[in-house]
């Protein structure tokens, strides 16, 4: 049965659709940024153990390059991480209100059943008080 809040109920799904894509996109964007932290730190120490090796060998602009690298990595992966976790409370809070919705248009269906059936109980009532007079009538003449 259609029900007012039918339109709503496509909207906020639709809505939580999108959250459920932006918030795997930002999923995927965390990882890429942890995975290019770990991979900075692998090669400055790998360049760490290069420059050991060789006295003569300053490995100092380079790892200083790779610290500011990972400073940059560290506060993009807090942007991202934060970005997902507004991202999950609006999603969360798009959730409850469409179950609320929900919610709306379930009591909205019983209330349309219960008074269709109320009609039709009303109905009946009204033809079997209908045939009882006939009756009552027939049993006077």
């Amino acid at each position: 049965m259609k029900t007012p809040f039918d339109g709503a109920i496509r909207l906020g799904q639709r809505e939580i659709d999108d959250m459920r894509v932006a918030i795997n996109v930002q999923i995927a964007q965390v990882v890429k940024i942890e995975a290019a932290r770990a991979d900075n730190e692998r090669e400055a120490r790998r360049q760490r153990e290069v420059a050991g090796d060789d006295a003569m060998l300053s490995s100092y602009a380079y790892l200083a390059r790779m610290r500011a690298e990972r400073a940059r990595l560290n506060e993009s992966q807090a942007t991202a991480e934060g970005q997902l976790s507004r991202l999950r409370s609006e999603a969360l809070a798009a959730y409850g209100t469409l179950k609320a919705v929900g919610s709306a248009a379930d009591a909205w269906r019983g209330d349309a059943e219960r008074a269709i059936e109320q009609t039709e109980q009303g109905h009946l009532d009204d033809l079997t008080n209908a045939g009882f007079v006939r009756g009552r009538r027939k049993g006077r003449a």
